[in-house]
């Protein structure tokens, strides 16, 4: 993957992607989670609706962490 690849995206469409270099002992598991956000003002996502509640990531995070 190249260290640098600008993109120009007048529709705010793009996409990219991530690359990780993660070295296992025999038998050894790791998990990896992911979060990303999608904007339900985005264009291309009218179907969604915004959240009337406030998001406390802190909260969010702790909570995912812990489960």
């Amino acid at each position: 993957m190249p260290a640098v690849q600008p993109v120009d995206d007048p529709p705010t469409w793009a996409s990219g992607a991530l690359r990780y270099d993660i070295s296992l002992a025999p038998g050894e598991r790791k998990r990896l989670d992911f979060a990303f956000h999608l904007h339900a003002g985005h264009p291309m996502l009218d179907w969604l609706e915004a959240s009337d509640q406030p998001v406390n990531l802190d909260v969010r995070e702790s909570d995912f962490l812990n489960r």
